[in-house]
């Protein structure tokens, strides 16, 4: 057994540093006011850790962080400019003379570089019209120093103060892959290394989830087998989803066909908010506990449930629920933190007791054991999430 303790130096503040408004898919933070920081004591993890095997270890790979940082840049004359071009290539993609280099673009005062992004995200003929158009500025044209933090818009000729709160972020940083700014933030799209990111736990630190998608049904079902605790989160899901299904059907028989489009877009934008909150409420209950993560393996949860085999309303609410994004943020909060995310064979783990392993009676969100000599009640749920844990320790 190595016991070893991480010692963070102090940080060093540069001077005009700019707030960073809010970040998205990343660590864990609070947020006060306009600034999100990070706590000193979730910075850091200390030892000691014990040796783990490899499934409490993390696959070395990328991973695309996306961050927003205030600016009070005046950039109307380059954004007026750049909606201009996008109009312009939207106009020209059906033709038989499409827009595909910037010398085509000479009447127009906008550096190469962005009016190259802009041909590229807009020359597809799919797209009918221009909303928001933002400035693109690709790799190339970006220059970033770590040990300053300071990024550097050559085309623009700008500079501003970035640098995020990460554990090892000089050694995992890879590179920005792409800004866009508009006319309040920049927006960056950033490429990290988990190499290094492997964090052993005891086996016995574990929080398995069950994934639900039923009416008056928890999302996420939570086992803390440390503490012997339990977290149920997002019950409204189910309920968003039928609210919005009743009224896609409404707007269908009346005809209302662009009503109906933008019903159908605010589902979808609250099912994805709902997602992140859920998975960030999973991973900082996780960090906070020391917890690494143990899931379900839902491939091919949607052909098992064939035709019949339930209601009609229960196949539509699976048939249209989104197992794998939950999972993915879960999975891509957790890695960024060095917590393992690791996946089970659900099979059965509904079905037998999470106290004697023996089968018993499942009743919608009841079970009941059958074995005489046990005989539990519980939320048949959370006896699934103990059980998914329980097969990863090699119990079930």
């Amino acid at each position: 057994m190595v016991f070893q303790k991480v010692i963070k130096t102090p940080k060093k503040e540069p001077p005009d540093k700019p707030k960073i408004v809010y970040i998205l898919n990343d660590y864990t933070g609070k947020q006060k006011g306009k600034a999100i920081y990070m706590p000193a004591d979730k910075r850091k993890r200390t030892g000691p850790f014990i040796a783990c095997d490899e499934r409490g270890m993390i696959n070395d790979k990328s991973q695309i962080i996306s961050y927003h940082v205030k600016h009070d840049h005046n950039l109307s004359e380059q954004l007026n400019t750049a909606r201009k071009i996008a109009e312009l290539v939207v106009q020209n993609s059906s033709t038989k003379h499409p827009i595909k280099s910037t010398a085509q673009l000479k009447a127009f005062d906008m550096k190469s570089a962005i009016a190259n992004q802009i041909i590229r995200k807009y020359k597809n003929p799919k797209i009918k019209r221009v909303t928001n158009v933002n400035l693109i500025l690709p790799n190339q044209s970006i220059k970033y120093d770590t040990d300053t933090g300071i990024v550097y818009l050559t085309p623009l000729k700008i500079r501003f103060y970035w640098k995020p709160d990460l554990p090892d972020f000089e050694k995992r940083f890879q590179k920005i892959n792409a800004i866009e700014i508009s006319d309040d933030r920049f927006m960056l799209s950033v490429s990290y290394s988990l190499e290094g990111m492997k964090v052993c736990y005891p086996n016995r630190n574990i929080l398995s989830l069950d994934h639900n998608c039923g009416y008056g049904r928890h999302i996420i079902n939570g086992a803390d087998h440390k503490n012997q605790k339990v977290i149920n989160l997002g019950k409204s899901g189910p309920h968003i989803r039928h609210k919005y299904q009743k009224l896609r059907q409404k707007l269908q028989k009346a005809g209302d066909y662009s009503t109906l489009k933008k019903v159908s877009n605010k589902e979808q934008r609250r099912m994805r908010d709902l997602d992140h909150k859920i998975s960030r409420a999973v991973v900082d209950y996780a960090l906070e506990n020391d917890l690494q993560i143990v899931v379900e393996d839902l491939g091919g949860i949607r052909k098992n449930r064939r035709k019949g085999n339930g209601s009609k309303k229960a196949n539509r609410l699976v048939n249209s629920w989104s197992f794998y994004r939950l999972m993915q943020f879960i999975r891509y909060k957790s890695e960024l933190l060095g917590i393992p995310v690791t996946t089970v064979n659900p099979e059965r783990t509904s079905q037998l007791c999470s106290y004697c392993h023996r089968k018993g009676d499942r009743s919608g969100i009841d079970f009941q054991c059958t074995n005489r000599r046990c005989g539990k009640k519980m939320n048949s749920d959370v006896n699934a999430a103990y059980n998914i844990g329980r097969r990863f320790l090699g119990l079930l």
